[in-house]
């Protein structure tokens, strides 16, 4: 191996420091810890003797390179290093869960109670009777001056099922339960048809944390699901993202973590997310097996 150096050392840049683990446990300042810094350039010196050629550049411009990420190795002889890399979900056990008149409907439902125990950091806490006590009850219905144009109160939507007033294809039989999706992996795709890289090391990605009112604001994201790998602006240790990039959007029915079912999502009157107007994707569509058309 060639020598460690950073963009202070005279003789060149060497082997690049991309990550200074633990700095601040080691008294180390942010601007003094190992690492590549970076400047905007404006000019050459052409006329001056003293440094001809030299750059000229905008001080308040220097400053550190960040964004790097270490992927382990698995068979591969080395790691990787990269500040972004498309990647697909793998991994996840699956535990199944029974429900009362069938996956499809069922897996619509919010009070279907999941696998107890203690899940992975990626999800938050699974809803059990233990915990039910704790969560704020649903809001009531809307006071008329708040309720939009053409929706009905409650107790005056038409009866019967929402594919019948969507005019919808009649359903497949649906399974008698659905499962639960524990936690997913991602790994780097390779190659023209973007399969697995199975070289490198899975890695766990973190989600957006939970809220209080609504729970997770992002769906769970199922085995196969495409998307970008990159890393936190945190600069004293790594921890991985998942940015999804896939476009398919998801109904959870037939089977399947009815957590996956994509969100549909209302605004506030300040164009924020309305988390107590928030649906899955399955309260309003099923899909039908090879559809034609």
């Amino acid at each position: 191996m060639t020598r460690l150096s950073d963009s202070r050392d005279p003789l060149g840049i060497g082997v690049l420091i991309l990550q200074h683990k633990g700095y601040d446990s080691k008294n180390f300042s942010l601007d003094l810890r190992g690492g590549l810094l970076a400047v905007r350039v404006l000019d050459r010196n052409e006329t001056e003797p003293a440094g001809l050629g030299a750059w000229k550049y905008e001080a308040e411009s220097a400053g550190d390179v960040n964004g790097g990420f270490l992927w382990p190795k698995d068979s591969r002889l080395i790691p990787g290093w990269f500040f972004a890399v498309p990647t697909k979900l793998r991994g996840g056990g699956n535990d199944v869960v029974t429900l009362t008149g069938g996956g499809g409907r069922g897996a619509n439902r919010e009070d279907v109670q999941t696998p107890t125990g203690n899940p992975p950091p990626q999800y938050e806490p699974v809803e059990t009777p233990s915990n039910q006590a704790q969560r704020p009850p649903p809001p009531g219905p809307l006071p008329p001056s708040q309720r939009r144009p053409g929706v009905p109160p409650p107790g005056q939507i038409p009866p019967g099922p929402i594919e019948q007033m969507a005019g919808a294809a009649p359903m497949e039989e649906a399974n008698e339960s659905c499962s639960f999706m524990s936690n997913v992996n991602m790994l780097p795709v390779r190659g023209d048809d973007m399969v697995e890289d199975p070289r490198y090391r899975e890695l766990a990605p973190r989600f957006p944390r939970p809220t209080q009112q609504r729970g997770r604001i992002w769906p769970k994201l199922p085995r196969g699901h495409y998307g970008i790998g990159i890393q936190a602006t945190n600069e004293e240790r790594q921890i991985e993202y998942f940015q999804p990039t896939d476009p398919r959007r998801i109904a959870v029915n037939f089977g399947g973590d009815r957590g996956c079912g994509s969100l549909i999502c209302d605004l506030t009157e300040n164009s924020e997310y309305d988390e107590l107007r928030t649906a899955r994707e399955q309260s309003i569509h099923w899909v039908i097996r090879e559809p034609t058309g």
